[in-house]
């Protein structure tokens, strides 16, 4: 068995997956009825004894590992709802809406239980390793449409978070004093960066350290819409050029080999903790420590083996990284850029410049193949331009990493900063013109897309790394085929859809109204929060164009926050007469038409709109929607209502509705039915409602 460390580390991963459905009694069967099939298949295939029993082994010891993990895990989220008294030391400090922050701590709950929880508080005077205590209400970590914050912090070991703590304390100490002085240089480096490049700094700040809290919105979204918001996560790319750099300076000092292994092993050891000990630079560095001992006893490193120990020995240290997107976009991207690459480039000689930017051409697009599936699925969308972009930005910003190691290594001596921040310009120019064609982005939420993509991935590297490459022209024809049937099949079916998608929480909430590619949103609650949903519903379902935007209360900031969160056009915007615009909302194209009290209707061939403040109402054929705030008191007939805010036992009294439904975002006993973010499928007199 050749690379026996891939073959460990796949059943490892499969161990975790299914671990991951079995857990507690179910656990227990499930691994009784393994060993039941495990004693067959020996019996049947002696001859693979030892191999069965090798596989074997990671699997059952990743279930068990993994069931070690989750039964901490409900340990400590037995806490949720009731009061804790907290007591440990400040991990990290995240500082966001003007001097809010996000205070990550690590210690005891009521003095026995070990546990990392999230403490969001106004900021306060302290630093990493200073010790706290407080006392409030824990609670879980909750996902919703927007965020599934649960499994993101599962994965980092956070399950617990606190909103509204009391007493709390803080002790100043001086342990942990390297890593108090690695976070105070790297502050000091992200103020350089800002006061000596501006707008630049930020993204500087973004590339080298993850920051990305200052960066505009509309920045971060052109760049993921080109496919390369991969470089404002600190990731493998960044842990190679770092290496890459350190490697050749020492060579240029003629330090010897073994030396200079430790030196990149400090580095990269302080990297890690500069970034927070991200996932994909753990596994870069794993792997490049691997690549590099090879070279110091002068044996062949094998990248496949080298990304199997990696994952490994993440997987064994924390396994719930299997929940973890940032570890398979990693693993993912490594693997078409490390793996895939060379298998397919290897017949391609380095006659010249020529072969060599044509090798690179077919790496980034490995890597863009690898990543779609696991994109599509934690993302639902990928980019289309994804391939061209890379190739033209990725350069530059490999350069202008390359200015901030040597601006980072060398304390600020070696300093290149605005070349740095002329070449992040025009980075941005191009993302910008990049991210706003109306091809860079194909979204979807329908399951029948992703598995023709999954199977378009799969289909093409079989055929590439395993040298059959007399059935790839056949298989890439296929896949086109399959392909182009499922994206067929989807369109049409949306083209015959009328969908009213009621989007956020309570008084964060919106109306999205799909028809025919188009849609027409209604903003109900006045609060900044609910274009955040909208905008990322139009991009799952692909919009064309925003006809209509409806803003049903009269806070500004509202306006203000959809026109720079749409990644589309609005053709036509209803305001109250009470708002004023603002020169800081950016360009408005849109015909502006403002409201009386009164209300008005949009009527469309098959379809009505009937507005005013109070209500909303949609007519669909012999169909009749109401949305209205929950003290709404109408006597009217509707098929179906939809009632949002806080509810009251007055509120549960529509008996005129066919069907109501209420969304609320407090955890009322009273009310009836309380869901957020839903479909609601219109067709002539019927309604289906669908949870997102």
């Amino acid at each position: 068995m050749k690379r026996k460390m891939i073959y460990a580390a796949i059943s490892y991963m499969l161990g975790l997956f299914f671990a991951s459905f079995f857990t507690g009694w179910k656990f227990v069967f499930f691994v009784i009825g393994l060993s039941t099939v495990l004693i067959g298949i020996l019996l049947l295939f002696r001859q693979k004894y030892g191999k069965a029993v090798f596989l074997a082994v990671f699997f059952v010891f990743a279930m068990g590992m993994y069931n070690l993990k989750n039964a901490d895990y409900e340990k400590v989220t037995a806490f949720s709802g009731t009061e804790i008294s907290f007591y440990g030391e400040i991990k990290n400090t995240d500082y966001y809406d003007n001097e809010k922050a996000r205070y990550t701590l690590k210690g005891k709950i009521n003095d026995k239980t070990d546990a990392e929880l999230n403490l969001y508080a106004d900021a306060f005077n302290c630093k990493t390793g200073d010790e706290i205590s407080f006392k409030a209400e824990a609670e879980k970590m909750t996902s919703d449409y927007l965020f599934d914050s649960e499994t993101y912090y599962k994965s980092s070991g956070i399950y617990l978070t606190v909103n509204n703590a009391e007493n709390i304390q803080i002790v100043h100490n001086n342990s942990h004093k390297i890593k108090r002085m690695l976070m105070s240089y790297r502050e000091k480096l992200l103020s350089d960066f800002t006061v000596k490049m501006g707008r630049e700094g930020e993204f500087m700040s973004g590339m080298l350290f993850g920051e990305k809290g200052n960066l505009e919105n509309t920045d971060k979204t052109m760049l993921y819409r080109c496919g390369i918001g991969h470089i404002m996560a600190v990731s493998g790319l960044h842990a190679a050029i770092m290496a890459g750099v350190i490697m050749y300076i020492l060579k240029l000092l003629k330090v010897n080999r073994i030396l200079s292994f430790f030196i990149l092993a400090l580095f990269l050891f302080v990297m890690i903790n500069m970034v927070s000990s991200s996932i994909s630079v753990i596994r870069a560095s794993i792997m490049l420590l691997i690549v590099y001992s090879a070279k110091l006893f002068r044996r062949q490193s094998d990248t496949f083996n080298s990304l199997a120990i990696a994952v490994l020995f993440i997987g064994i240290i924390n396994p719930f990284v299997i929940e973890s997107s940032g570890f398979w976009l990693s693993v993912s991207g490594t693997f078409g850029i490390g793996v895939a690459a060379p298998h397919i480039t290897e017949t391609i000689p380095d006659k010249n410049y020529g072969y060599k930017f044509l090798k690179s051409v077919v790496s980034v697009i490995c890597a863009g193949l690898a990543v779609v599936p696991a994109g599509l699925y934690y993302f639902e969308e990928i980019s289309i331009i994804s391939p061209i972009s890379n190739l033209i930005i990725v350069p530059m910003c490999t350069l202008v990493l390359v200015i901030g190691f040597l601006y980072t290594l060398s304390g600020g001596l070696v300093s290149f900063l605005y070349p740095a921040k002329f070449i992040i310009k025009i980075i941005l120019k191009l993302s910008d013109y990049l991210g706003n064609l109306k091809i860079s982005v194909l979204s979807s939420s329908d399951k029948l897309f992703y598995i023709s993509i999954l199977l378009t991935v799969l289909i093409i590297f079989v055929c590439l790394i395993f040298k059959k490459r007399k059935y790839l022209i056949y298989s890439v024809v296929l896949s086109m085929v399959l392909f182009s049937i499922s994206s067929v099949y989807i369109m049409k079916a949306r083209e015959n859809k009328f969908i009213l998608a009621v989007l956020g929480s309570g008084y964060n909430s919106a109306i999205c109204i799909l028809h025919n590619g188009n849609a027409d949103i209604i903003d109900l609650s006045g609060h900044y929060k609910s274009a955040l949903y909208v905008e990322k519903y139009i991009k799952q379902n692909s919009v064309e164009k925003i006809n209509n935007l409806i803003i049903n209360k009269k806070q500004n900031s509202v306006l203000s926050t959809y026109y720079k969160e749409l990644s589309r056009d609005i053709k036509n915007c209803f305001i109250s007469s009470q708002l004023t615009f603002s020169e800081n909302w950016g360009n408005i194209n849109s015909e502006i038409y403002r409201c009386n009290e009164s209300g008005f209707d949009i009527t469309y061939d098959n379809y009505k709109i009937v507005y005013n403040n109070d209500k909303v109402i949609i007519y669909f054929g012999n169909l009749s929607i109401l949305f209205a705030e929950c003290s709404y008191s109408g006597e009217e007939y509707y098929d179906a209502a939809v009632f949002y805010g806080n509810f009251t036992k007055k509120c549960i009294c529509y008996d005129n509705c066919k069907t109501a439904v209420y969304i609320d975002e407090l955890d009322n006993k009273d009310v009836i039915s309380g869901i957020n973010n839903f479909e609601m499928e219109l067709k002539s007199d019927k309604i289906r409602i669908r949870r997102l």
